[in-house]
């Protein structure tokens, strides 16, 4: 469909256009109906028809048999999890020269989680959030950039290392298939280069300078929204590698922040427990490591706000072929989701209402 010519205000005869709403205003505004509709249908999905497919009658004997004591724990350690990853997030940005207290750092984490999880798939919406309270306190906007990355990065490389530890077991036990192995072999393989040649690039700037403009070019002729300049990308990438350098320094201090990482899953891994164990289900551990990270992984890469209909379709499926009955796996995987990903969001909105509030003082 071509676009519509909108003359000039110096062209001779022209005339207003008939569509108030500018094309450009109104994209953007469609892409937003379009998002909330698929997430209103994905909501649905889960906590109306599920739960039937699966057996409504069983699902609500397993919640009025549930013991409270045990969800309540689970919220307690959901909580536990997220001051860990804002002890990552302050941590970072203590070695970054740009130390903020563990209540801001907490404040800015939920309101990056409220967007990530209504917004935006990904994490960019909260990636976003984030960016704008720590610019607007006056950090420069490469180093915001690195902290952003090297949180992901850190927290992402403990989940890897926690999906590994619950393959390993899995072999070791011998309960792992060829096909399995194999998949898992490639699997750990491809993540172990892609870290590795992440961390050679940091350490080559040229060559990071190079791959970023192919990024970049590929990324604009997909859409213009996307395109960069050079110029923008290198001060970026410049401070990338500055904030490396800088994070490079603090030596054996790392194992502190990959404790803080561990410390954020581990936390959640245990929330997940707890609800199983509120509706009397358990499956071994070494299986909730597997189903609960290939799920994680997926819902990173999934085109829903925080993984939404992914991380639990994937944890169900993988929960009830470890042993877990289905009715149960339902109850269990949307009651934990309703504790990590819907509970956060209002807390999330108001702290950001206030850093917002806070920012135009």
């Amino acid at each position: 469909m071509a676009k519509a010519h909108a003359p000039s205000s110096g062209e001779a005869g022209a005339t207003p256009a008939a569509d108030p709403v500018p094309a450009g205003e109104s994209r953007p505004r469609r892409h937003r109906l379009r998002a909330a509709i698929i997430f209103l249908v994905i909501v649905v999905a889960l906590f109306l028809i599920l739960p039937r497919l699966a057996g409504q009658a069983h699902a609500v004997d397993l919640i009025r048999d549930a013991s409270w004591g045990f969800l309540v724990l689970g919220v307690v350690v959901e909580t536990v999890s997220l001051v860990f990853y804002s002890m990552l997030f302050r941590r970072l940005l203590g070695l970054l020269q740009f130390p903020v207290t563990l209540a801001l750092a907490l404040r800015i984490n939920l309101a990056g989680l409220a967007a990530a999880h209504l917004f935006s798939a990904g994490g960019v919406g909260g990636a976003a959030v984030t960016y704008r309270v720590l610019q607007k306190r006056g950090m420069p906007h490469s180093l915001v950039l690195i902290a952003v990355i090297f949180q992901n990065a850190f927290a992402y490389s403990v989940l890897f290392l926690l999906f590994g530890i619950g393959l390993l077991a899995l072999v070791l036990r011998g309960e792992a298939n060829d096909l399995a192995m194999a998949v898992a072999a490639a699997l750990v393989t491809l993540l172990l280069t892609l870290s590795v040649y992440g961390f050679w690039l940091l350490n080559h700037p040229t060559s990071l300078r190079r791959r970023g403009r192919q990024v970049v070019d590929w990324l604009g002729r997909r859409s213009s929204r996307l395109r960069v300049s050079y110029q923008r990308l290198d001060e970026w990438l410049d401070g990338v590698v500055d904030g490396w350098r800088r994070l490079r320094r603090d030596g054996r201090g790392h194992l502190r922040t990959v404790g803080h990482s561990a410390g954020y899953w581990g936390f959640d891994i245990l929330c997940l427990l707890a609800v199983m164990l509120a509706f009397h289900q358990w499956v071994p551990v070494y299986y909730v490591l597997i189903a609960y990270g290939v799920a994680n992984v997926v819902g990173t890469f999934s085109p829903t706000p925080g993984g939404l209909g992914a991380v639990e379709a994937v944890m169900i499926a993988l929960l009830a072929g470890f042993g877990m009955g289905s009715s149960a796996a339902v109850a269990v995987v949307l009651v934990y989701r309703l504790i990590n990903f819907w509970l956060p969001i209002p807390a999330g909105l108001i702290t950001y209402t206030s850093l917002r509030k806070a920012s135009q003082t």
